[in-house]
């Protein structure tokens, strides 16, 4: 219900008011036991809200009879309330003029032309974690201590379309990570506080790690970056690893050749280390010879070794402002 009344509210402001049908007495007991309504009003307009009680049949003859009856019954132009609906049964209500509703995704309501569609909703679309270019916009305004910034000005620091970035600080604004103001054109976005920037987003990182390949250990290493157990171990008082593994690009690990990749099979009889291809490009993101800390942070948050957690959750702390005691005024130091 509450999510009924959010996306409602989003969709028509309060100018919307939904409550609970209360004249069931007016109508025969088949549509009540299958049904329950909602009465919906919009400005001046009324409908009645009608969700099925259990996983519902679409035979359109029989639904359009029983729709029909609800209005003949309450007076009121109903609109079917759905959860989910497949392509094939909204093509078979469209085609049938049958009104519909589902949350977020679609309102369809024909004698008042109203066809609000979104493909998918805002919580599908975005997920539980970061888009690929979200993850690098979010870990490149925090490493550059950002205050303020705009999709024109990072699509010049960072290998992406003003059109991706965009879309990525859209993101960042729905997560409630930064605040908006200026027109759609050149709109602006602001970080209050770096501290509360990362540990409101950090929930939302993803391991940039897509696949990890074994290399023979003598390979000419093409400028890689030490990450994984090597960077963690080596940027931290955690005790060393013989396995050295280091990030690159798709693109950059072409440079290896193929005769110096090994099957997983080959590498209990020599010398061998690891290279994990990112998602995204690891050096835009770098300084010096090791991954960000931030990416380094999202390959290990999930570890359930306790040490690990203390030592990553300390390498950034290091690059977070410090907190103060009026941290509502917190800035970036």
């Amino acid at each position: 219900m509450e999510k009924l009344i959010s996306y409602l509210r989003t969709m028509f402001g309060p100018q919307m008011f939904l409550e609970n049908y209360n004249r069931y007495d007016n109508l025969p007991l088949y549509l009540t036991e299958n049904y329950q309504l909602f009465s919906l009003q919009i400005g001046e307009e009324r409908y009645l809200l009608v969700k099925p009680k259990t996983a519902m049949d679409l035979r359109m003859e029989t639904l359009k009879k029983q729709l029909k009856q609800i209005q003949k019954y309450t007076n009121l132009s109903p609109v079917l309330l759905l959860e989910n609906l497949r392509l094939n049964q909204r093509n078979a209500l469209v085609q049938s003029g049958i009104a519909f509703l589902v949350p977020e995704k679609q309102l369809y309501i024909p004698h008042c032309a109203m066809n609000l569609t979104e493909t998918e909703s805002v919580a599908q679309e975005y997920g539980e974690q970061f888009a690929v270019a979200t993850q690098v916009v979010f870990i490149y305004l925090l490493l550059n201590k950002i205050k303020k910034t705009n999709a024109h000005q990072l699509s010049e620091w960072l290998p992406y379309s003003v059109a991706s970035v965009n879309r990525a600080l859209k993101e960042l604004s729905f997560r409630e990570l930064l605040r908006t103001e200026g027109s759609s054109t050149r709109k602006q976005y602001t970080i209050s506080s770096g501290r509360e920037f990362w540990e409101k987003g950090k929930q939302y990182l993803f391991d940039p790690v897509k696949t990890r390949h074994y290399v023979a250990m003598e390979f000419d290493n093409p400028g890689f970056l030490m990450s994984g157990d090597l960077a963690l171990f080596r940027l931290s008082f955690l005790n060393g690893t013989s396995i050295h593994s280091y990030a690159a690009s798709a693109q950059d690990f072409q440079k290896i050749e193929k005769a110096k990749i090994l099957n997983v099979y080959d590498v209990f009889d020599r010398d061998y280390c690891v290279i994990e291809i990112f998602r995204y490009d690891p050096k835009m993101l770098a300084s010096g010879n090791y991954v960000d800390v931030c990416s380094l942070y999202a390959q290990f948050k999930d570890s359930k070794d306790e040490r690990v957690q203390i030592e990553i959750e300390g390498l950034v702390n290091e690059i977070l402002p410090v907190p103060s005691a009026r941290q509502e005024n917190c800035r970036w130091a």
